[in-house]
């Protein structure tokens, strides 16, 4: 037997990359294909599990279905079934609290789950499989790869709503919002929470800050997240903040009927909040002297991600009309957003 951080160490060999498969390049996923690949990832997992016990690993069980295949049951009954295509297949793997980093835990995820591939053989997942992206039979010559995200228990309800669009709305524009908005308050909000870095009492850009930092989560509620990052701005220049009816009734992100409307109005809330309060011009906010400086360079870096992927090199490759409706589909996604935005 051997220990879970043991099994780790002596395996961390995993490549991170994309899977570069021409097992899966002919499939179109469906959402008849999503309700094939459920079972065959329970099954996956009920594999796994019985091959933890022997080497005396955690377990691990299927989340939900993350992105637009989130809603791929209300898909299903769409008469244009058929019609309805989503562009890759992630799933929220749930595993129990370990001490490590959330990103670290990650990789030993699927360290470990590449090793029960290599050893185990699983039925109908491909030997060429990467640990985070299992290649599953769905029948005849037909295959798919599945990406699979791991969250903690801890943090699985925020995971899964993080990564859960409104039906419809291409994934890219409804989860920039989000982390929109934490780039503008030099926050992460993506998967493991709303999160900051600090050095000595201040706040560190994120993705470039290394060696002795200190870490910091501001909420890993997706119902209330907007909401606690106003109580927690308005704490460390110890006001007493009250937020703008706007906030109050958005606080975060609709779990019963998720929609970009709502996430927008959020954020308009907060502002308002922050104009209300006093905060504007002051601390972490000393960058947006009204409101219109905040929600002006909000729109400015969120158009500025669609831009980036609009003319990513990944479409060098494509055939010419599927880069065309993809790029049609952000467009037109694009323009919807923008008229929420400028209608509240």
């Amino acid at each position: 037997m051997i220990s879970f951080k043991s099994f780790y160490r002596v395996n961390a060999i995993l490549n991170e990359g994309g899977l570069a498969s021409t097992l899966t390049q002919q499939t179109v996923i469906t959402p008849r294909t999503i309700a094939t690949v459920e079972p065959l990832i329970m099954q996956f997992l009920d594999q796994y599990n019985e091959y933890a016990k022997t080497k005396n690993l955690p377990p691990a069980k299927f989340g939900s279905f993350l992105g637009s295949t989130a809603h791929y049951k209300e898909d299903l009954k769409d008469p244009n079934v058929d019609n309805i295509h989503y562009g890759d297949i992630d799933i929220q793997v749930e595993v129990p609290l370990y001490e490590e980093t959330p990103q670290k835990n990650q990789t030993q995820w699927y360290n470990v789950f590449k090793q029960f591939i290599d050893e185990a053989q699983p039925q109908n997942i491909s030997p060429t499989s990467e640990g985070g992206k299992p290649i599953i039979n769905i029948g005849g010559e037909d295959w798919v790869q599945v990406d699979l995200i791991i969250h903690q228990s801890h943090l699985l309800e925020w995971g899964r709503y993080r990564a859960t669009p409104e039906r419809g709305l291409k994934g890219m524009l409804y989860g920039n919002l989000i982390s929109v908005l934490g780039d503008c308050l030099n926050l992460s909000i993506q998967h493991n929470g709303v999160q900051f870095k600090s050095k000595e009492g201040k706040r560190q850009p994120f993705a470039s800050t290394r060696g002795q930092f200190e870490l910091h989560t501001v909420s890993t509620n997706p119902r209330t997240f907007i909401l606690d990052i106003l109580k927690y701005e308005a704490g460390t220049d110890a006001i007493v903040a009250t937020a703008d009816p706007l906030l109050k009734a958005n606080p975060g992100i609709n779990t019963e009927d998720v929609k970009a409307e709502y996430l927008i109005k959020g954020i308009k809330g907060l502002v308002k909040s922050f104009d209300r309060n006093g905060m504007l011009g002051k601390g972490n906010l000393s960058e947006y002297q009204t409101p219109e400086d905040f929600l002006n360079k909000f729109w400015e870096l969120y158009t500025d991600k669609i831009d980036v992927t609009l003319n990513a090199t990944k479409w060098d490759k494509a055939p010419p009309e599927k880069v065309a409706q993809a790029h049609a589909k952000i467009k037109g996604d694009l323009a919807k957003v923008k008229k929420i935005f400028q209608s509240i």
